[in-house]
């Protein structure tokens, strides 16, 4: 995505969230505004982003940076969380863990868990401020071969 793309997308802010539920069936729509709301309700001072091409809009908090973001998909919302895999789950929000992120699904008819989301939000701030890697960020699988012996 080139620079100008990016700063456009930035801009487009909450319109783009809108003209993007505008295409979805109305539950669908519904369903994500309610998901989006209770996260902006659950995570004050976030900073939130829409981001047309992941089809989101993701939400930061100013010291730990990205923390989770709700995806519009068919079939329902999604709302995936950073270091999801990482992070307790006493209130049995996740319906998918993946190696570093978890995901909750919300298909129709499913009720939005606001007070399990904003607990859910809690943790993973925390889990993020725990040092400077980042709570569960992995170690990247790069190595560094600038330090090779050379052979004369």
């Amino acid at each position: 995505m080139t620079r100008e793309a990016r700063q456009a997308e930035r801009a487009a802010g909450p319109r783009a969230w809108e003209d993007l539920l505008a295409a979805c069936p109305p539950w669908e729509a519904r369903q994500a505004e309610a998901l989006r709301s209770a996260v902006a309700a659950g995570f004050p001072g976030a900073r939130q982003q829409f981001k047309a091409g992941w089809r989101a809009v993701t939400f930061a908090d100013p010291s730990v940076g990205f923390v989770c973001g709700v995806f519009v998909r068919p079939g329902g919302p999604s709302l995936y969380f950073e270091n999801g895999a990482a992070l307790d789950d006493p209130d049995g929000l996740f319906t998918r863990r993946m190696t570093r992120t978890a995901a909750a699904d919300f298909p129709r008819g499913t009720r939005i868990p606001r007070r399990a989301i904003a607990a859910m939000i809690a943790r993973s701030i925390a889990l993020a401020s725990v040092g400077p890697g980042r709570g569960a960020r992995r170690p990247s699988k790069r190595r560094n071969h600038s330090h090779r012996d050379e052979q004369s």
